[in-house]
């Protein structure tokens, strides 16, 4: 897969990321239509802490190792 492939994938995901938070924020608007903005702030917090992480994804499990330092290579590409 190419940087620019890669790239637009990321972007890709963070913007469905994004549309999946506006929708659930719209969900909770939905179901509690006399909530104040502080309690929508407050009921969107709880969702988002309360999330169980999905089958498969949860990084908490994957050991994450660093790299020693200077073994990281700097982009080919000219800014």
């Amino acid at each position: 897969m190419s940087d620019e492939t890669a790239c637009i994938r990321l972007r890709q995901a963070f913007e469905m990321a994004e549309l999946g938070f506006h929708l659930m924020r719209q969900s909770l608007r939905r179901r509690f239509p006399n909530a104040t903005e502080a309690e929508l702030d407050a009921k969107y917090a709880e969702w988002i802490a309360s999330r169980p992480p999905m089958s498969g994804t949860d990084l908490r499990t994957i050991p994450v190792r660093r790299p020693p330092r200077g073994t990281i290579r700097k982009s080919r590409r000219a800014s």
